[in-house]
């Protein structure tokens, strides 16, 4: 007896083609609502939002229905004490989030009440509990894995570590001059990466406070650097791509991709499977993402402007990007579709979105920026 698969390869192409039309579909009727928002047509978009299917709908969708249904356009909250910065940090499980700001202080934000939690001096002297004698800006700041620190980058080149709860300041670095151009800290905070204006990346301890490599001085113009979920290695971009790298040597592991130029931010999705690449370039404005382990190609996504930011969400599904269009767009990593966006009034240096979705960030020259939604609902 002979047994014929043909029909079944033919109903699994079927319904992967239905499902892929379905999100094709999706992509376009949330990006309409989008525009219809910004046009001052709520009801429309609306009505855009309420035929999209329940199991497609993420931050976008409850971004823009949120919007819609209070009947206003997309509109963002800006804490008063902040200014430009280069790096925000969500805290992984509280609604809070971290950035510097020109006065020489770091501040935490309760992004659910618009209020402050607390801040702190971050410059050259913070661990003398004093206002200090010189004061520049900080540009910026992240929170560790666990929540438990918060690392600061400033514009006189110190780095500091803090207790993230109390703000208390527990070492001071600054081992090279310049400012802190990039900067990156692994899962636990124990490892520090940052470039200054001279283009050196260096990697501290951060509990023992001292350097354990350079890795080299390759981009004068800003370096950027992200460290890899495993806390080990760290990417670094520049004029010919991304360079992995294991921190705590230095040694170079392997060029990781070489077709995207000018790469000024970095991003790894959370299973490290994906690394995101923000180029800024005279002739390439796009963000690629390509396999971390082959580097290849998976998405090119062309931008009118120069990219200054890229983030993975939390579940990989979202690339996030802040352009020099003073835009944050959203991409579906799935199909490389533009989803939303948000307008900034001047270009956008960077952004993050919380871990559970409900919060997107960003900083432009104009300040730290913030919308809100709720959080998805359970599933049952």
């Amino acid at each position: 007896m002979r047994t014929s698969f043909a029909g079944a390869f033919i109903v699994v192409v079927s319904i992967a083609g239905t499902a892929g039309a379905q999100v094709a579909a999706y992509a376009r009727d949330v990006h309409a609502a989008w525009t219809a928002l910004y046009a001052g047509d709520a009801a429309k978009a609306k009505t855009l939002l309420e035929s999209c299917p329940e199991n497609l709908r993420r931050w976008e969708w409850r971004q823009a229905m949120a919007f819609a249904s209070a009947g206003e356009k997309p509109k963002a909250k800006a804490p008063p004490p902040s200014g430009s910065t280069v790096t925000i940090s969500f805290h992984p499980s509280l609604p809070r989030l971290a950035f510097g700001a020109p006065d020489g202080k770091v501040y935490i934000w309760d992004v659910r009440e618009n209020a402050s939690i607390g801040s702190a001096w971050a410059v050259a002297g913070c661990t003398n509990h004093a206002e200090p004698a010189a004061k520049c800006g900080v540009l910026h700041a992240i929170f560790s894995g666990d929540g438990r620190t918060l690392v600061t980058g400033a514009d006189d080149g110190t780095v500091c570590v803090f207790d993230a709860a109390t703000l208390k300041p527990r070492i001071e670095m600054r081992e090279l001059p310049g400012t802190i151009m990039s900067m990156s800290v692994n899962a636990d905070a124990t490892l520090v990466c940052a470039v200054t204006t001279g283009g050196n990346a260096v990697v501290w301890d951060s509990k023992e406070g001292k350097q354990l490599a350079n890795l080299g001085k390759t981009l004068t113009f800003g370096q950027p650097v992200t460290f890899l979920p495993d806390g080990v290695h760290v990417v670094t971009g520049g004029l010919s791509g991304a360079d992995l790298y294991i921190a705590r040597t230095g040694a170079k592991e392997r060029h990781v991709c070489s077709t995207a130029p000018y790469s000024m931010a970095l991003a790894v999705s959370p299973d490290s499977s994906r690394i995101a690449i923000g180029c800024r370039g005279s002739v390439t404005k796009a963000a690629f993402v390509f396999g971390m382990d082959k580097g290849e190609q998976i998405w090119l996504l062309p931008h009118p402007k120069g990219i200054s930011g890229v983030a993975f969400t939390e579940d990989g599904a979202r690339l996030l990007t802040a352009c020099v269009d003073q835009r944050v767009r959203v991409f579906d990593t799935s199909n490389g579709q533009e989803l939303a966006w948000l307008e900034a009034p001047s270009a956008t240096r960077t952004v993050a979105m919380s871990a559970d979705a409900t919060c997107v960030a960003w900083s432009s020259a104009a300040g730290v920026e913030f919308v809100t939604t709720e959080a998805a609902p359970a599933a049952h």
